[in-house]
């Protein structure tokens, strides 16, 4: 419900950082012609905080970083959007969108490995005073340009992302946070759960018991849910303290190639990771949904990702994803126009009623802050010069069915013939390499 109408958001990631402001209205115009109603954009903090304590928001130092004329250009089209800060904004940039000065002179808020050596990934340790000062810096500074431009004050925002796929860089090394800040804080919840184990983590040294071992197993993976949480608690609050007042979302992570396909399989992974944060109040549960080609190994992928998605998420909430794919890395396998067809209409058939196509317009990496070199093409409808790609008549078509029958589709009914139940700590996996964990 947006202004009280029914509405199908139907979004393209278009990231302004990547394209030249002279083109950012033409750009946003080339988006409109497909359907389109919602441009949505990452922030990066590291683009824009590129030196400790200077942030430019206004182009002051380049024009690409007018973050500010770029809602502006934004609510002069009558689109809405979609803004996601940080401070992780992954987006294939370097750390992440993490400032390297933040990591580099700040090593202590760094998560450790259960070796005590820094994160494989290089990720903060979510709670560490030091990040948390440094993020609330950068916050109160990009809602500050954000706040104005909410849709309650006549702007184009319509929805705010609080950081970007949590726990993702912990699933993908199975490595947790071992950083002196975390274990204390674990410690504290074993007293505050009077789960009566001392000194835990000299359980490395001591080699426990088999029963000892697995109760220790199983609460870290519940602290660790609770700590994603009061992580991204902290950052919604700061983002309230900014005068943010719209919705926010958090993004679940999960879908992984596997030889030329994508697969969900591992999605529930990055469901039980979020299943706390999940319940956070004003906040939406959208998921991050690549697929690649269809064939018949993965097709049922996303149902079930819709399913075990609406199984945590709020039931007055859209079904939402928040990174559907618009396109792929230039080294993946191509993806066929039919693909975008048959993706998007499986989903809307299954329930779903909002999408953002990421991504939906190529461009270039400024500064060197890409991680795969100069170009980040991803395979999008809009080329970084703005050529249409095939798959951009598709989306186009889709565009125009669902601006023709929103009101329909947002009204229809699933009828659900299969249920199954989903038990999310089944797939309590994603720290399976720890060593104090073991046991002979």
């Amino acid at each position: 419900m947006i202004n009280g109408k029914e509405t199908c958001v139907f979004g393209a990631e278009l990231h302004y950082f990547r394209i030249p402001k002279e083109q950012w209205r033409t750009r946003i115009q080339q988006v409109k012609e497909s359907g389109v109603n919602m441009i949505s954009t990452y922030v990066p903090w590291t683009f824009h905080e590129y030196e400790e304590g200077f942030i430019d928001l206004t182009g002051e130092t380049r024009a690409e970083r007018d973050f500010q004329s770029f809602l502006q250009i934004v609510s002069e089209e009558e689109m809405y959007c979609l803004v996601r800060p940080g401070p992780y904004v992954m987006a294939e940039i370097k750390d992440h969108g993490v400032p390297p000065w933040l990591i580099e002179r700040y090593p202590e808020a760094l998560a450790k490995t259960e070796k005590g050596a820094n994160h494989p990934t290089r990720v903060v340790s979510y709670m560490h005073p030091t990040f948390l000062e440094k993020a609330e810096n950068w916050y109160h500074s990009v809602c500050r340009i954000i706040e104005p431009f909410q849709i309650e004050h006549g702007g184009p925002v319509i929805m705010f992302q609080v950081d970007n796929e949590v726990g993702m860089f912990h699933w993908v090394t199975n490595e947790g946070d071992f950083n002196e800040v975390t274990k204390q804080q674990f410690q504290t919840y074993l007293e505050e759960n009077k789960i009566e184990i001392d000194n835990p983590f000299n359980y490395m040294k001591d080699n426990p018991g088999e029963h000892e071992a697995e109760i220790l197993k199983h609460e870290y993976y519940l602290f660790m849910r609770e700590h994603y949480r009061d992580y991204l608690e902290h950052v919604k609050k700061m983002a309230r303290q900014g005068g943010i007042s719209i919705p926010f979302i958090i993004n679940i992570h999960g879908f992984h190639t596997i030889d030329y396909l994508k697969r969900g399989t591992r999605y529930p992974i990055g469901i039980g990771q979020l299943i706390e944060a999940a319940k956070m109040e004003d906040t939406l549960v959208a998921g991050d949904y690549y697929i690649g080609n269809i064939d018949f190994d993965n097709y049922v992928d996303i149902v079930l990702a819709n399913a075990f998605t609406k199984a945590i998420q709020s039931p007055e909430q859209p079904l939402f994803s928040a990174e559907f794919q618009g396109g792929s890395a230039s080294d993946k396998p191509r993806l066929q126009p039919s693909t975008f067809d048959l993706t998007t209409r499986l989903c809307f058939a299954n329930g779903m009623n909002a999408v953002n196509y990421y991504m939906f317009a190529g461009g270039e990496n400024y500064e060197q802050i890409g991680l795969n070199g100069r170009r980040h093409e991803w395979q999008a409808p809009l080329s970084s010069s703005g050529e249409k790609r095939p798959h951009f008549h598709v989306i186009q078509h889709l565009g125009q069915m669902y601006r023709t029958f929103e009101k329909p589709l947002m009204n229809a009914k699933q009828k659900t013939q299969t249920c199954f139940a989903f038990y999310p700590d089944y797939y309590k996996t994603e720290y399976s390499n720890l060593f104090f964990f073991t046991f002979n």
